[in-house]
């Protein structure tokens, strides 16, 4: 599903093109090890037609959850302080920017909507496009 209908935040690491298809390759990397990219350019080939990295990459890092440890991601403080001031201005109108499918999923109205495989994907593609 290509979320075109929406500007993404520039605070995400990526700019997702299809969610559905970026969570299709969290899985596989997830399941077969094997086919996780070794370098930031085998990264962006994997990504090509549905993610762009939006800053320069020198290294890829995988950590994988297991059953005996929960890994708490930080943010950066530098970034995170920013988006938090920009979210605090009570008079911008401006609301927390979400990818579009999340509008799909909680008013479902007219248009696409997706199966409930469809939106565990494009959430594992979210959960890795806002990275960094």
């Amino acid at each position: 599903m290509f979320d075109i209908n929406a500007k993404q935040p520039a605070r995400d690491a990526m700019e997702v093109a299809d969610y559905i298809e970026l969570g299709r390759l969290v899985t596989e990397w997830a399941r077969d090890p094997s086919t996780r990219p070794a370098s930031a350019a085998d990264l962006n080939r994997q990504l090509a037609g549905i993610a762009v990295i939006r800053r320069p990459v020198k290294k890829v890092v995988f950590v994988q959850d297991d059953e005996d440890t929960i890994y708490v991601r930080l943010p950066d403080t530098e970034k995170l302080d920013e988006r938090i001031n920009e979210m605090m201005d009570d008079c911008s109108g401006r609301l927390y920017p979400v990818p579009y499918f999340y509008r799909d999923y909680f008013d479902p109205g007219f248009g696409p909507v997706m199966s409930a495989y469809e939106t565990l994907l494009a959430r594992l593609g979210d959960s890795v496009a806002v990275q960094g």
